[in-house]
């Protein structure tokens, strides 16, 4: 047997294995593993409280209580600007409509200031 005919069958064996790999496999990920994910499924799983800032900027900003559920949902942690060390943990969250910082500690997760996505600059008497 020679070369060409050996790294043929090498090659139809490697394409048959990630097929079958694709076949058995593709329903699986790895996604819920990933840091990001575990901490948004834990703010997911807490108490979720708002801080009185926090619902003054929402009112200010004219975001609903549905926009909130929704971000709940379909944010991001955004480590670098986080602090995982620090006790209550405290984590960005970065939206599609708002950013927001999270206080997480054993009893729940506490929403202290929001950062609107848009660029519209509004005079919020919120201290």
């Amino acid at each position: 047997m020679n070369f060409r005919q050996r790294l043929s069958r090498y090659g139809i064996g490697i394409f048959i294995g990630v097929l079958l790999s694709l076949f058995f496999f593709s329903g699986r990920g790895c996604g819920k593993w990933l840091p990001g994910n575990r901490v948004m499924q834990e703010i997911n799983e807490k108490v979720v409280h708002k801080t009185a800032r926090f619902d003054c900027l929402m009112q200010c900003y004219a975001y609903s209580e549905d926009d909130f559920e929704d971000a709940l949902l379909s944010n991001k942690v955004v480590f670098p600007k986080s602090e995982t060390r620090a006790n209550p943990r405290k984590y960005y969250i970065e939206g599609k409509q708002f950013d927001a910082f999270v206080l997480m500690s054993d009893s729940g997760a506490v929403f202290t200031e929001l950062f609107p996505v848009s660029k519209e600059e509004k005079v919020c008497g919120c201290d």
